[in-house]
């Protein structure tokens, strides 16, 4: 046999069917869809991690979360303010110093804590002009306690400074010292109870408001960060849509 056969032969061993090409053709294809696949399915989640840890959206929401909750303390306030009995504390000052029995020497007593606390946050004035006949007058006896009621319940505070706040804190602190010095009366006692109840929340609120101050901010300082992760996840949407374009095309083919 020549060299000539001898090479002929060898090639025509070695050809491969037609239906073996195309079967091998569309493995192929398959075997890449595959991948693609897997790559856009990891690129979705990549990018959905992205989207949730999105710091600009974390703060947004935190700074609504906050919003809605001053929202709805505001109705507590109001809805406990509107059921104090005002005139608990008016009526006994129609005579002399009535029930509560605080003598205008008294100066020790911590009720005048409360009072000054008022005269400072609800009528912004300067407590060092408090003196307890005058604020008795003015506040209890004049028009029964319904200024007073109306600024517990509906007055905005949420811009009180930080001394402000350091007092009402205070204030909070030495609660029960000044209920305790009431309990020979126990109407009193719970209307006293009432408006701190009040404060409580006031001081919750003027927190939420100082929250928001700074989630402000920080979302004014994270403007670099924030840009960059917007970009991150633009990259990964358009990967996504590319692989999702060749897939259409692989589909195309077959």
């Amino acid at each position: 046999m020549s060299l000539f056969k001898r090479l002929s032969g060898n090639y025509n061993d070695q050809v491969v069917p037609n239906e073996l090409i195309s079967n091998t053709e569309n493995e192929s294809i398959i075997d890449y869809k595959d991948q693609l696949n897997k790559s856009l399915d990891a690129c979705r989640k990549q990018r959905n991690m992205l989207v949730i840890n999105d710091p600009e959206s974390q703060i947004k929401e935190e700074i609504k979360d906050t919003k809605r909750k001053i929202i709805i303390q505001n109705q507590t306030r109001q809805y406990i303010t509107d059921n104090i009995n005002i005139e608990e504390l008016s009526n006994p000052f129609q005579q002399k110093l009535g029930k509560l029995k605080i003598d205008r020497y008294d100066l020790q007593n911590p009720i005048h804590s409360l009072f000054r606390w008022m005269l400072l946050i609800l009528y912004r004035t300067d407590p060092v002009y408090y003196t307890w006949p005058q604020f008795k007058n003015e506040v209890f006896k004049n028009d029964k306690g319904k200024d007073l009621k109306n600024r517990l319940g509906l007055m905005n505070l949420l811009s009180i400074t930080k001394l402000e706040s350091e007092k009402t804190k205070y204030l909070l602190n030495i609660q029960k010292q000044i209920t305790d010095t009431l309990s020979s009366n126990k109407k009193i006692q719970y209307t006293i109870d009432q408006i701190f109840d009040v404060i409580t929340i006031i001081d919750s609120q003027c927190e939420s408001a100082n929250k928001i101050k700074q989630l402000e901010i920080d979302l004014f300082n994270k403007q670099e960060e924030i840009r960059k992760h917007k970009e991150e996840i633009d990259k990964y949407n358009s990967i996504i849509q590319e692989t999702k374009k060749s897939l259409r095309s692989l589909d195309s083919v077959e």
